[in-house]
């Protein structure tokens, strides 16, 4: 299940030091526009994966349940303005799965494909997960497939981040938990996985990796990116470096790299420490066209509310960190959990799920942008007021970033019946 975090309130008080470093934009671009308010009935409630886009302009995502076991959903624009929501799968609980908390993916058909962080099979409780597949059926609807559950054993266990494919269409994706006892998990720490299509609609699981804590990490939260030579980058929660500050590991970035004899690789690339570098990374990771590495990481940095940051290769073995910003609360933003997106100029967009201008601390969206100089000038885009614009942002997903710069995203929370948003932000 999606973590959630207790929003710090001991920021109120910097607001007049944080507030210099936006010099140059105003403080808060307005033109926010709530696409749809989840009232949690059929169509779900709280949202956390972030929003994917169709070639005709209609966004899709996932909302977790309220009083149901969870949805995927369909916004389509409506001809005489404003947007159309659309349920199109309803999940059932048990064998059927339960609770998609991740973004979506297309493939090169139109299919979509998700996982259910509940649900399925095994021994966890309530199911240890699925993967699924919804297909067009030509009539109008959508039909789905499930295409693997996982056990709860050696092949992992509460899938909570998205999947991605290869060149060859094998998903590849990360569990929370599973693949054996750890010291963090009686059920695992988490693996990397590979679904690969076997005919007829069936798919065989192979296990890439087996988190076991220590240097090696745990709790693989976030989802993964492929490099152009085929090599596999992601995070972990914990493990790492332990310390005063974090008990069972302040969580790596990790690459894994297919072996010539079969199987993969993993290497460390950075362990956190929970001090300036930052701590517990949640999220997934972006490369830019240089072929760095950016990414969140939900505390740690100046003010212990997070940070974003660059790691850059500095040989064919050695990678080197730069922090980019840390949070400070108010009216910056605190507790960074979503991934990033990137412009064509450079530019990075996220959400905090709190922080923010608004004295409810209800999350922000920020740009980062690169200067001449080499350092970032950050600008806090929208605080979120917990009415009906939502709260707490895209916990669990990128921000979507359309052609003409504008952005789009959900709250998990908010709205007008108090169970979540999709929204968009346009580009000032």
């Amino acid at each position: 299940m999606l973590r959630k975090h207790a929003m710090t309130l001991a920021t109120f008080f910097m607001l007049a030091a944080v507030s210099t470093m936006f010099s140059g934009k105003a403080l808060e671009a307005q033109g926010l526009k709530t696409l749809y308010a989840f009232a949690g009935g059929s169509d779900g409630g709280f949202p956390a994966g972030g929003l994917i886009s169709d070639a005709h302009g209609n966004l899709y995502g996932t909302a977790e349940g309220f009083q149901s076991f969870g949805t995927v959903f369909e916004l389509s624009p409506a001809s005489g303005g404003g947007w159309t929501h659309t349920t199109i799968y309803s999940f059932q609980g048990a064998s059927d799965g339960a609770s998609p908390v991740a973004n979506l993916i297309f493939d090169g058909s139109g299919n979509l494909f998700g996982t259910t962080s509940g649900g399925g099979g095994g021994g966890c409780g309530g199911g240890c997960g699925t993967v699924f597949e919804l297909s067009p059926n030509g009539s109008g609807g959508w039909t789905k497939t499930e295409i693997y559950q996982f056990q709860g054993g050696s092949d992992g266990a509460d899938p909570n981040a998205a999947l991605v494919f290869d060149a060859a269409g094998n998903l590849f994706s990360t569990t929370d938990i599973g693949g054996g006892s750890c010291s963090v998990s009686s059920l695992g720490c988490g693996v990397v996985f590979e679904l690969s299509p076997a005919g007829g609609g069936l798919w065989n699981e192979a296990v890439l990796h087996r988190f076991g804590h220590g240097a090696d990490g745990a709790l693989p939260a976030g989802g993964l990116v492929f490099d152009a030579s085929g090599n596999l980058y992601g995070t972990t929660f914990e493990g790492g470096i332990v310390n005063s500050t974090c008990s069972s590991g302040c969580g790596i970035v990790y690459k894994l790299s297919p072996a010539s004899g079969g199987g993969w690789t993993e290497k460390g690339l950075h362990a956190f420490s929970g001090g300036a570098d930052g701590a517990h990374p949640n999220a997934g990771l972006i490369f830019d066209t240089a072929g760095n590495l950016y990414g969140t990481a939900e505390l740690g940095g100046a003010s212990n509310l997070g940070v974003v940051y660059q790691l850059a290769p500095v040989s064919s073995s050695a990678w080197i960190e730069h922090v980019l910003h840390s949070f400070r609360g108010s009216p910056d933003g605190e507790i960074p959990e979503s991934g990033l997106a990137m412009d064509a100029g450079g530019n990075i967009y996220g959400a905090t799920s709190g922080g923010g201008a608004k004295s409810c601390i209800c999350g922000a969206v920020y740009e980062l942008s690169p200067t001449t100089s080499g350092s970032w000038k950050p600008s806090l885009l929208y605080s979120f007021s917990g009415g009906n614009d939502g709260s707490n942002p895209n916990p669990n997903g990128p921000l979507l970033l359309d052609t003409a710069g504008n952005l789009f995203g959900v709250t998990n929370e908010g709205g007008s019946a108090f169970r979540g948003t999709a929204f968009e932000l346009l580009k000032p």
